[in-house]
């Protein structure tokens, strides 16, 4: 990424279980001189979780479009927030 804002970066408890939670809005430039798309800015909207299970790291991320943000974002909240490991 060529820029990061983050919304927050935190330890949570979510159904028993402690997750590493990023969420945060992201520009990545183009940077390649030689791509046609060089110097273009994609900005992004993401929410990303990590736990540990058994010895290994689960991943749970949503992602939209930076300017689909404010439809997506109480969703992607919920949906983090309702993810159970067994």
């Amino acid at each position: 990424y060529t820029k990061v804002d983050f919304i927050q970066e935190n330890v949570q408890t979510l159904n028993d279980r402690a997750f590493a939670v990023f969420e945060f809005t992201s520009e990545e430039r183009e940077e390649d001189k030689q791509s046609p798309d060089y110097n273009k800015v994609t900005r992004n909207y993401d929410y990303i979780q990590y736990t540990v299970e058994g010895g290994k790291i689960l991943i749970f991320h949503f992602s939209c479009p930076f300017p689909q943000k404010n439809t997506w974002q109480s969703t992607a909240a919920r949906l983090m927030k309702s993810v159970k490991v067994k």
